[in-house]
């Protein structure tokens, strides 16, 4: 008995370059934010490769989730909301920076 071969979905969100993740960690160092770079992260139905965590330092604090997906670079917001940009520089830039 065979089974029928599926192919897997492709990631809802892309890796970012190295260039894009130091940029986002001093952005971080900076503002007085910290910075995660959580792998293999995933939400029902999507899985990410990379998704950058920008968090106000101490529990509980906003929290604003990046990355990638095949277009864009997307950010939510604390609030939920989610915003699609062309580079990383202008979404750090509705930031502050």
């Amino acid at each position: 008995m065979s089974r029928p071969l599926t192919m897997p979905r492709p990631p809802a969100g892309y890796a970012f370059p190295l260039a894009e993740l130091t940029a986002a960690r001093r952005f971080a160092a900076r503002h007085g934010l910290e910075a995660s770079i959580l792998l293999d992260h995933g939400r029902p139905g999507e899985d990410f490769e990379e998704v950058i965590a920008l968090a106000a330092r101490g529990p509980g604090g906003p929290a604003w989730l990046l990355w990638r997906d095949a277009e864009h670079l997307v950010m939510r917001r604390p609030d939920g909301t989610e915003a699609r940009f062309v580079r990383l520089s202008q979404a750090l830039a509705t930031l502050g920076g």
